[in-house]
This record gives structure tokens, C-alpha cells and sequence, in this order.
């Protein structure tokens, strides 16, 4: 695997901090991953294609940038871009 730098660098920690801690304290939201082109991934996602988030570089759709909460989306629903499951709202 090529060395990409800091910004691999921190994909990878704020991707193994997700998997880690999948769920928010308090509260036990789910946590997701926010890549560079706006995509949202679940934590099961984020498990699944570590490889792919690892040796992703800018603008190939796996470049995690940022890691959030899914409270913070209530107000529209909220589908992984990859898998296509629903993180908010009822089943």
C-alpha cells in the first residue's frame, strides 16, 4: 500500500474510530463516515471496505474526510451511499 500522507492518515484514524465506537455516548445514535464528495457511509460500511477507504486518495468516492452522528439528520431521510440502508427514521 502506498503512503498518501496525513490526509491518509486521518481517513484511516476517523475510520477505525468509527469502527471502534460505532454508536454515539450518550445517546447511542449511530456514527458515520463523510467522504470528500459528500457521501454518507454507515459504520458497517466503513468495516467492510477499510481496504478501500485506506488506500482511497481524493475523489474516488472512499476519502473520509469527517465523521458524524445520524441525530443530526432528522429532518430528511438518510440512506448509506454504499449498502442503501436507512439510518434514520423506521425500517
Amino acid at each position: 500500500m502506498e503512503y498518501k500522507g496525513v490526509a491518509q492518515d486521518k481517513a484511516i484514524m476517523i475510520s477505525l474510530d468509527i469502527i471502534r465506537e460505532p454508536y454515539a455516548w450518550p445517546g447511542g445514535y449511530e456514527r458515520i463516515a463523510i467522504t470528500d464528495d459528500g457521501a454518507i457511509l454507515c459504520h458497517a460500511c466503513v468495516k467492510s471496505e477499510l481496504r478501500q477507504i485506506a488506500t482511497s486518495h481524493g475523489g474516488d468516492g472512499w476519502h473520509v474526510v469527517d465523521c458524524d452522528i445520524v441525530e443530526n439528520y432528522d429532518e430528511q431521510p438518510l440512506y448509506c451511499n454504499h449498502c442503501e440502508r436507512l439510518l434514520n427514521g423506521e425500517d
